[in-house]
């Protein structure tokens, strides 16, 4: 689903919220951010050798189409896994994966 769509005309870093034949209508509720987060957060697989934190602090309610955050903050997640398991990728001092 693209919530954005680009127009070839525009310069790339410009965002267009133009309807493609593919998107759906989005469904925007109440969601309670940390809790919505907190969610994901649980649910999603963490690999042996990676540590993920949470420091969610946000007592605020925001209007979003759930099922489009939850593919982003899983993709986010995703590409953060995949990062740390880059072998080219070394831990500074004191990091920890």
């Amino acid at each position: 689903m693209a919530l954005f769509q680009a127009d070839p005309g525009m310069p790339s870093n410009t965002a267009v919220t133009t309807p493609s034949a593919n998107d759906r209508a989005l469904r925007r509720e109440g969601t309670a951010v940390d809790d919505f987060v907190g969610d994901i957060i649980d649910a999603y697989p963490i690999i042996d050798g990676i540590e993920l934190r949470r420091d969610l602090d946000c007592a605020d309610q925001i209007f979003a189409d759930r099922d489009a955050m939850r593919q982003v903050l899983v993709a986010l997640l995703d590409n953060a896994v995949q990062a740390l398991q880059d072998p080219a990728w070394v831990a500074p001092a004191g990091h920890r994966r």
